[in-house]
């Protein structure tokens, strides 16, 4: 007989941050949450749905995105394997962890 246990490590609203492909803006982010949100609560943007910024904000879709989050972990408990769940990834995207992709969406 074995026993199983887990632990639940919730990493959403936490502080994740967000930037984009050549780094020159770099703002808190919301997960879960998208791109559109976390630009207008860091004054980046304007309301999107004000009548020709879908049209004027046209470059946040063509641009790269990538958030972030630094979390510990107590790497002294007895399991041998986790499972990361990410729940609402809506796009293409790899996902690493410690500099490893582990895996992606397309």
């Amino acid at each position: 007989n074995q026993i199983y246990s887990a632990s639940v490590l919730n990493l959403g609203n936490s502080n994740w941050q967000v930037k984009n492909g050549n780094g020159s803006i770099l703002i808190g982010a919301q997960v879960p949450g998208q791109i559109h949100t976390d630009l207008l609560n860091a004054a980046k943007i304007g309301d999107p749905y004000y009548r020709f910024n879908d049209i004027n904000y046209r470059w946040i879709a063509f641009d790269n995105w990538t958030y972030n989050l630094n979390f510990n972990f107590n790497s002294n408990l007895p399991w041998k394997s986790a499972i990361l769940i990410a729940e609402g990834i809506d796009t293409i995207s790899k996902i690493y962890l410690n500099s490893n992709q582990i895996g992606s969406t397309n």
